[in-house]
């Protein structure tokens, strides 16, 4: 389809012109009857681009415009009536929706409501599998990450909602789906420690959700996954013990236990991101060289070969039947998805390379160290509790976690310092 491929080049442009925010702009406004035409008219096999295009500019410019403000309940309208197949095209703007335009967003009870029922939606649908599924669970990671202190009213909700798929979980039949919805539950004890655990309490799921938690820890294997599990830990370290509900209190040494297994990983997680990070900047290059070479080759094959507008036929006009043929491999492929999804859904969850979240800015070290040294100054039972179990090894470790704090607190202060100076 020749309008497909127009608008894959668009996206294309629009990539290569990350650091001009002005431009940017001009072009949004510029695409806005394109975008607001396509969806407006569900015109459905353009949406992966037309949401490619929509994700492309606000993750570019790292906020959200007017323009694309102006969407939004049209993004929302699309996918309740057309789109609900294309989540996973639509969830990146969505996302981009709340992590750039955080303020705005929390200010508009009508976008919180639509994002809720879009979350809703993805859970509970019948249309959509475990793989799709996963889009409601990073929304609800979203919304709680970047809204801190004023989605309260979504707590319990969410839960419930995550409730739905994990009420038969064992440990040993953990899918990829399933790994995200106790992320999920996890973002919400991050948010609100407190209210979650009452929320859990209540509905008696709290010996539950623990034990399912822990039983993976291993699961968590990239470094946001190891970051939000500190960070979620050591905001349930600041409670006193003895607000805890009763089968955390027997646990509470299991806690300290599993923050220093995941510190124990977490050097090895983030060499592997980098080298990860590495090799997308390598290739990211190497495709800007390519693309250099390949429009001069492509210039000057124009004044050679072609028609008198210095365009072929064949690479400007698919043919129809071929386009049918991708159509109906689309759908057969969309139809084929179903519930054996949930055993095959087992591989090893790789790193997002330009996964974004307000996590990335906060180190770990400094907040377990912190933490560490407050429970023992100032709730000696917890601390007491915490470490009774503690041998030489983990002792060390907790050691070499507050000294590495240190200095990655001193290396912060003296950057600050020179930055001031100058």
């Amino acid at each position: 389809m020749a309008a497909s491929g127009v608008l894959k080049t668009i996206t294309t442009l629009l990539l290569s012109l990350e650091s001009t925010p002005e431009l940017l702009s001009r072009l949004e406004n510029a695409l806005l009857p394109v975008i607001t035409y396509s969806l407006e008219n569900a015109i459905i096999d353009l949406y992966e681009d037309i949401f490619d295009i929509i994700d492309t500019c606000t993750f570019s410019t790292k906020q959200i415009s007017q323009t694309m403000w102006g969407i939004f309940e049209l993004i929302y309208k699309t996918f309740k009536d057309t789109g609900i197949d294309y989540i996973e095209e639509i969830f990146p703007s969505l996302d981009n929706y709340i992590s750039y335009g955080t303020q705005f967003f929390i200010q508009n009870t009508t976008l919180q409501r639509m994002i809720n029922d879009i979350v809703e939606t993805v859970m509970t649908s019948d249309r959509l599998n475990e793989s799709e599924r996963i889009c409601g669970c990073k929304l609800i990671e979203s919304i709680l990450l970047n809204c801190r202190g004023v989605v309260d009213q979504y707590v319990g909700p969410f839960i419930d909602l995550v409730f739905k798929h994990l009420s038969n979980t064992k440990s040993t039949s953990l899918t990829n789906f399933k790994f995200y919805c106790i992320e999920a539950v996890i973002n919400c004890l991050y948010y609100n420690p407190l209210l979650s655990l009452h929320i859990l309490e209540e509905r008696n799921l709290t010996q539950t959700f623990f034990s399912i938690w822990f039983d993976n820890i291993k699961k968590f294997s990239r470094v946001h996954d190891k970051k939000l599990v500190v960070v979620t830990l050591c905001s349930l370290m600041e409670i006193p013990v003895e607000q805890l509900p009763s089968i955390l209190q027997t646990g509470w040494p299991q806690v300290l236990e599993v923050i220093l297994t995941i510190f124990k990983s977490l050097p090895k997680a983030e060499e592997n991101r980098n080298e990860m990070e590495k090799m997308y900047d390598n290739e990211s290059d190497d495709d800007d060289d390519d693309g250099e070479a390949d429009g001069e080759s492509e210039n000057r094959g124009d004044q050679a070969v072609g028609d008198d507008d210095g365009w072929e036929d064949d690479e400007d006009v698919q043919d129809e039947d071929a386009e049918y043929l991708e159509f109906l491999a689309r759908e057969a492929a969309r139809n084929a998805r179903s519930t054996t999804d949930e055993e095959d859904d087992d591989d090893p969850l790789e790193e997002e390379i330009l996964f974004e979240s307000p996590l990335d800015k906060l180190d770990v070290y400094i907040r377990f160290h912190d933490v560490f040294v407050g429970v023992q100054q100032h709730y000696p039972t917890s601390y007491n509790l915490l470490t009774k179990n503690l041998d030489t090894e983990k002792q060390n470790l907790i050691m070499k976690i507050i000294n590495i704090a240190n200095e990655r607190r001193k290396n912060s202060e003296n950057h600050t310092n020179e930055n001031d100076n100058n």
